[in-house]
Order: structure tokens, then C-alpha cells, then sequence
């Protein structure tokens, strides 16, 4: 048997139980007696027979998710390049034509098919930060190119909600060792949450300032803020706060924490409610 073995036990009611046998051997007056200690373990194995299922059930589920969002990723796509395509056709027809109807009717054609493809992407890269497999391609960038890009690319989009979306960069500003799609990525989910949260004449700051090894970005609005009680899930997957206007996936923040975390920086939000909220995050400098 060893020093140690997993037996069947029977008790004196017949019933049968697992149990473990702790055998020792010593000599007394040269003589050689073993001593057997025998503990019933049903508890723990009927524990460690729950804790493997619902691992198991854990895993089922997570392979599930992944492959029903694989599919509606890869299903979604199918038609949207379709669209795309008869988009770019008649564009080119009603151009010709000098149909402008028909040509605002592309336009907003292609604006679904931004918004889908957004969110295609926005599913995969939630399954590649669950999955720890977030594509991060580091390169040294100017922070303060990244913000001024950042906020250009916001501009038309803040003017069309009546915004007045400002650039704050405390100089000098070290370089960022960073992917700066993602980097773009996240400062854009940022931005547009505040354009969403903040009403007409309101303003949204976009800035970046050194640290200890590290540039310090945040983007801050004069939004309504954000609750108390909310704080604690704003980086939550599929979380949306009560008061927003407009629907959204809630997947945003998530990303942005898990592309933060990836690059090794830190993200949070500092809000007064009724006074508007900033959302901070690191990247490292080497």
C-alpha cells in the first residue's frame, strides 16, 4: 500500500466510503508493529467532485461563448462586406448622376457598416482579453502626436453633438513605448463615452502629462458623472450607466482596461456626480 492510500470502507451498515490510510511502522523491543490511521474522506471528496464539475461547466460555457461569438463575428461579416460592395457601386453611379439624395443615402449606409464593424471587433477583442491573447505590437510613439491625432479624428463627431472638445498637453512630454492603434483605441472609446454622456454646449478635455516612467493620459467632460454606487463596474463587461441617452454594446471600457493592462499601465475614473467625470490611464516609457 505505501505509506499513504485512498481504500473503500465499509460501515456497519454495509454502506461503502472512500477513505485514506496512513500507515507507520516502528520498532519496539525488536519488534516491527505497524500503527493504521484511517480517515473517512467522503466530505472532501464529494467537495473535489463538485469543484471539477463546476470547472468543467465553466469551461463548456467559455468554449460556447467563444464559438457562438465567433460565428456571429464571422456570420456578421459575410453580409456586411456585401453591403459594402452595392455601396461602392452606387456611389459611383450616383456620383456620375449627381444624384445627392442618393449619395446621403450611401452615407448612411456606410455609417452602419462602421457601427457594425465596430462592434464585430469590439466582441473579438473581448474574447482575446478574456483569453489573454490581446495583439500588442509596441513601437516608440510621440504621446503628444497620439493625443493630437486622437482629438482631430474626434473633432466632426464632438461639433455634430454641439461639444467643444479640447487638447491639454503638459510639455515636455516623454515618448510612450505602446501600440499606438490600441493606444488610439482606447482614447477613442474614451472620447466618444463622453460625447455620449455630455448634453450640447458641454466640453470634453483630452490631455497627457509625464509621470515616474510613465505618460499619464485622461479625457474629462462636463458630463452628469457618474454614481457612486456605479463605480465599482464601470470596467465591467456589457455594463451601461442608467442615464445613457443612447444604447450601447457596454463593452468599451472593458477593451480599454484589457489593452491597458496589456501594455503593463493602469486605468480609473475620478467623478464628481453632477459635475462631470475623467477617466486616467498609464502607458510606460521603456
Amino acid at each position: 500500500m505505501g505509506d499513504r492510500s485512498t481504500i473503500e470502507g465499509r460501515r456497519k451498515n454495509g454502506e461503502e466510503f472512500p477513505a485514506e490510510a496512513a500507515i507507520s511502522k516502528i520498532e519496539v523491543g525488536g519488534q516491527r508493529l505497524l500503527t493504521v490511521v484511517l480517515r473517512d474522506i467522503t466530505e472532501r471528496k464529494r467537495m473535489e467532485n463538485e469543484v471539477r464539475f463546476l470547472a468543467d461547466a465553466a469551461q463548456r460555457a467559455t468554449q460556447a461563448r467563444d464559438e457562438m461569438l465567433g460565428i456571429v463575428a464571422h456570420d456578421l461579416r459575410n453580409p456586411l462586406t456585401a453591403i459594402n460592395l452595392a455601396a461602392q457601386v452606387l456611389e459611383r453611379q450616383l456620383s456620375e448622376e449627381g444624384a445627392e439624395r442618393g449619395m446621403k443615402s450611401v452615407q448612411t449606409i456606410r455609417r452602419c457598416l462602421r457601427r457594425a464593424n465596430r462592434l464585430i471587433e469590439d466582441l473579438l477583442d473581448v474574447m482575446r482579453v478574456e483569453a489573454g491573447k490581446l495583439s500588442i505590437e509596441r513601437a516608440r510613439l510621440s504621446a503628444e502626436q497620439l493625443v493630437f491625432d486622437a482629438v482631430e479624428e474626434q473633432q466632426l463627431l464632438a461639433a455634430s453633438a454641439s461639444l467643444e472638445l479640447r487638447l491639454d498637453v503638459e510639455r515636455p512630454l516623454p515618448e510612450v513605448w505602446a501600440d499606438r492603434d490600441r493606444l488610439l483605441q482606447v482614447l477613442e472609446n474614451l472620447i466618444s463615452n463622453a460625447i455620449k454622456f455630455t448634453s450640447p454646449g458641454g466640453r470634453i478635455t483630452v490631455g497627457a502629462g509625464p509621470g515616474h516612467g510613465e505618460v499619464r493620459f485622461w479625457v474629462a467632460d462636463t458630463g452628469p458623472g457618474i454614481a457612486t454606487e456605479d463605480l465599482p463596474h464601470v470596467f465591467d463587461r456589457f455594463w451601461q450607466a442608467k442615464r445613457a441617452q443612447r444604447s450601447g454594446a457596454g463593452l468599451g471600457l472593458m477593451i480599454c482596461k484589457g489593452i491597458v493592462d496589456a501594455h503593463g499601465g493602469r486605468i480609473w475614473v475620478e467623478t464628481t456626480p453632477g459635475r462631470g467625470a475623467t477617466f486616467y490611464f498609464t502607458m510606460p516609457t521603456g
